[in-house]
């Protein structure tokens, strides 16, 4: 079995919307572990929710955020580009999300993953298996115990004084 893939950079162009700008997230691999912090609005937790469905096929929750484009880079070379289909440009106009996956050496993988607001039928994307000690849903659990550890020593702290 070979090796689980690294996400070595995440990028969502468009993420709100057409003229929104993007979210790009370069993947710290050395560190084994990256940050995701923000203003309130930045979009991390759309970047989470993004992921999760990517990671989990879930191409209906993918759809109802308004990005214009996902870019996945794995550290083994491959690249895979998630594109909204925009009516005014394709010539079919019911092709609502289409990938391209490039991986270094190989041809590249085209197709369509959801047309006319459903998924085409046996749609699954070429996604390799994605290395990480953690699901997003343990991650999300793990912050909010974080986030709740935190306001309760803040608390605390005002009480104090």
């Amino acid at each position: 079995m070979p090796a689980p893939t690294r996400l070595k950079r995440f990028t969502i162009r468009a993420p709100f919307g057409p003229g929104s700008p993007s979210i790009d997230i370069p993947f710290r691999l050395e560190e084994r572990v990256t940050v995701l912090y923000g203003r309130n609005g930045s979009g991390k937790t759309i970047t989470m929710d993004l992921l999760s469905a990517l990671r989990d096929g879930r191409y209906g929750d993918m759809m109802r955020i308004p990005f214009g484009e996902i870019v996945v880079e794995t550290d083994a070379g491959a690249t895979l580009r998630l594109i909204r289909g925009e009516p005014e440009a394709d010539e079919d106009a019911t092709v609502d999300l289409k990938f391209e996956l490039d991986v270094a050496g190989e041809p590249k993988v085209e197709g369509v993953v959801w047309r006319g607001g459903t998924a085409e039928p046996g749609a699954q994307l070429p996604l390799p298996q994605f290395a990480g000690d953690a699901t997003v849903a343990e991650l999300r659990r793990r912050s909010r115990l974080e986030r709740a550890r935190a306001e309760y020593l803040w608390r605390d702290a005002l009480l104090a004084q």
